[in-house]
C-alpha cells in the first residue's frame, strides 16, 4: 500500500496478500494501481451495505465519490480488504 502521494488521506488499514498494490484515497477519490487485470472493486458503509461494484480494468484507476458523504468506507478488491476516510 502506498500512502505517501501527496496530500492523501490516510488509509486506516488494510489486509492484503498483493504486496505490490497500490490503494489510496485523496480526497473524494480513490486510486488504484498495480492490481490483477480485471479484479473487481465493491465499496461498502461502515454498515455493509455495499454502495457500488466496478471492475477494474486498467491501473491506475481512479474512484471518484464526490457523491457520497464524509464518512469511513471499505473498499473490497478481490480477497482484499481497504478501510478508509472519505473526506
Amino acid at each position: 500500500i502506498n500512502n505517501n502521494q501527496g496530500n492523501n488521506d490516510d488509509i486506516i488499514s488494510s489486509t492484503t496478500d498483493i504486496p505490490s498494490a497500490q490503494i489510496w484515497s485523496y480526497g473524494k477519490s480513490i486510486y488504484i494501481a498495480n492490481v490483477p487485470a480485471n479484479s473487481t472493486a465493491t465499496l461498502y458503509n461502515v454498515g455493509g451495505q455495499a454502495l457500488l461494484t466496478t471492475p477494474i480494468h486498467y491501473t491506475p484507476y481512479i474512484l471518484n465519490l464526490s457523491h457520497l458523504p464524509n464518512g469511513i468506507y471499505i473498499l473490497k478488491m478481490n480477497n482484499d480488504v481497504y478501510k478508509f476516510v472519505c473526506k
